[in-house]
């Protein structure tokens, strides 16, 4: 048997045990198959798979890093970001590694930003970039982080002084109501002491309106009573006043003559 044989034989030998210890190690098999069902999308079963290495390692197993870091990603894919972010700080404390830091501190920054946590995604990147400053793709999402969480500022400002407004106006409205309900009551206390003046004013206005038919009657019974007199009548009337105005010049003529007899000079006796 020649050199090149045996050595082939020594490889595959070596394969086949590293298959069968691979195989063997529930860690890796479970790591693999979750690996794959992530792959296709299929996130519950992936973590299920990643649960199930996680169960069966050992504390300090180098591998359990990576295991951790793609359980947050399973998890940032179902949504369960908090959990996310727990499982990604446990891969950083399970790490040596600042390259790996950097990366879970990365994804970490990234679960923040699912949640619209701006200054925590901030905080992330820049740990990210300290334990590696040429993450490029941490540089790039912590400037957008920071720009969002600007306009977030912005926006809860707006609508605490909308809030602000609301309430002003709330309160200007509710004093304005109260005025005008004070005023509403003034005006029935006045109303109500008009109100026997107004009836008796009516009262008096029924009255004339009463009165003024009455007197429209007399009237006309009037003017029918002259309409039906007749010429003589008339002439009758007329002849009465000329003798009253005829007595009065009679008395006044009296009159005058008795003031001149008084006045008349008294004849002068003589001695003779």
């Amino acid at each position: 048997m020649n050199t090149r044989k045996i050595f082939t034989l020594c490889l595959s030998f070596a394969a086949w045990l590293l298959m069968g210890f691979t195989w063997g190690d529930p860690l890796s098999r479970n790591t693999k198959k979750g690996n794959q069902l992530f792959e296709a999308g299929k996130y519950e079963e992936a973590l299920q798979a990643f649960t199930e290495a996680d169960v069966n390692s050992k504390p300090g197993d180098p591998r359990l890093p990576q295991l951790y870091q793609n359980m947050g990603n399973t998890l940032t894919k179902l949504g369960k970001i908090d959990e996310a972010i727990a499982m990604y700080k446990k891969a950083d404390d399970a790490s040596n590694s600042s390259a790996f830091k950097a990366d879970a501190q990365y994804n970490s920054g990234n679960a923040w930003m699912k949640q619209q946590q701006y200054q925590q995604a901030v905080e992330a990147y820049k740990q990210a970039l300290e334990l590696n400053p040429k993450h490029e793709q941490a540089q790039q999402n912590k400037e957008l982080a920071e720009k969002l969480l600007v306009q977030q500022q912005q926006e809860q400002q707006q609508k605490q002084q909308q809030q602000k407004n609301q309430q002003q106006n709330q309160q200007q409205n509710q004093q304005q109501q109260s005025s005008q309900d004070q005023q509403d009551k003034q005006d029935q206390k006045q109303e109500d002491k008009q109100q026997p003046q107004n009836q008796e004013q009516e009262q008096k206005q029924q009255e004339q309106q009463q009165q003024k038919p009455d007197e429209q009657q007399q009237a006309q019974e009037q003017q029918a009573a002259q309409a039906e007199q007749t010429p003589e009548d008339k002439e009758q009337q007329l002849s009465k006043e000329e003798a009253l105005r005829i007595l009065d010049a009679l008395k006044e003529k009296e009159e005058l003559h008795q003031q001149q007899r008084q006045v008349a000079p008294r004849p002068v006796e003589k001695d003779w």
